[in-house]
C-alpha cells in the first residue's frame, strides 16, 4: 500500500509521438511538471538535440529506453477517437498543448517552449518570408486553391523573396524551393534569418 506521492522520487515520462511539432509543446510541461512535485524526471522525446541543453534538470532518453526502478511513468500522445486510451482530450478539437496539461495533471496556461539554438543571425542582400503549405492532417490544411500562390505573388511584389521549407514538395511558382528531408539544424538557421513564417499547423510553425 502507497500514498501516491511524487517528492523526491524518480518519474520517466514519454512524449511518444513522431511529430516535430509534439514534441516541442509538450516539453515546457514536462520541466513544469518536474517543478512542480519536485522529483528527477527522466524523459524520452525523438527530438533531444533540441532540447537537452535548454532543460538541464531534466534526464533526456533515447525512445524504447527500458529504465528499471522508477515511481511512476507516463505517456503522453496524441488521440482523436471519441474513446481514447491514450489522451484524456482530443487533439483535434483543443489547444495541443493542453494534451500535455491534462495528463501530467497541471492547470493549462500556454507555456512557451525553449529549444537549443547554438546559431547567429546571417546578412542577407534581400529580405526574404518562409512559407510552408503542408501539415500532418488534412483537416489542417488550407482549403483555398489559389491561396498560397496568392500570398508568394503579394510578397514578390512587396520586395520579399518567398521560401518555401516543407518537407513536401511544392509547385508555387516564383519562390526559392528548399523543400525535401533537410535537418532540423538547417531548418532552424533559415527560420532565425527570415522575416517571419507563415504556415498552418504543422511542426515548422512550432519550430518557427
Amino acid at each position: 500500500e502507497d500514498i501516491f506521492n511524487l517528492n523526491g522520487k524518480s518519474v520517466f515520462i514519454k512524449i511518444d509521438a513522431y511529430a516535430l511539432g509534439d514534441n516541442i509543446a509538450w516539453v515546457p510541461y514536462v520541466e513544469e511538471f518536474r517543478k512542480k512535485h519536485n522529483c528527477t524526471v527522466l524523459c524520452s522525446t525523438f527530438f533531444n538535440h533540441l532540447f537537452v541543453k535548454q532543460y538541464p534538470n531534466i534526464l533526456f532518453l533515447e525512445p524504447n529506453t527500458n529504465v528499471e526502478n522508477i515511481y511512476t511513468q507516463y505517456y503522453i500522445g496524441a488521440e482523436n477517437e471519441t474513446e481514447s486510451k491514450y489522451s484524456p482530450i482530443q487533439t483535434d478539437s483543443n489547444p495541443l498543448q493542453m494534451v500535455a496539461s491534462k495528463i501530467l495533471g497541471l492547470d493549462h496556461t500556454e507555456v512557451r517552449p525553449k529549444l537549443e539554438l547554438g546559431m547567429y543571425r546571417k546578412t542577407y542582400n534581400k529580405k526574404y518570408v518562409c512559407i510552408s503549405e503542408h501539415a500532418s492532417h488534412e483537416k489542417k490544411q488550407w482549403k483555398d486553391p489559389n491561396g498560397w500562390q496568392k500570398i508568394v505573388d503579394f510578397l514578390n511584389e512587396s520586395g520579399y523573396d518567398v521560401v518555401v521549407i516543407s518537407k513536401e514538395q511544392t509547385c508555387l511558382k516564383n519562390v526559392i524551393d528548399l523543400t525535401g528531408n533537410i535537418p532540423i539544424k538547417d531548418r532552424m538557421q533559415t527560420l532565425l534569418d527570415a522575416e517571419f513564417f507563415i504556415g498552418v499547423s504543422s511542426g515548422l510553425s512550432w519550430l518557427s
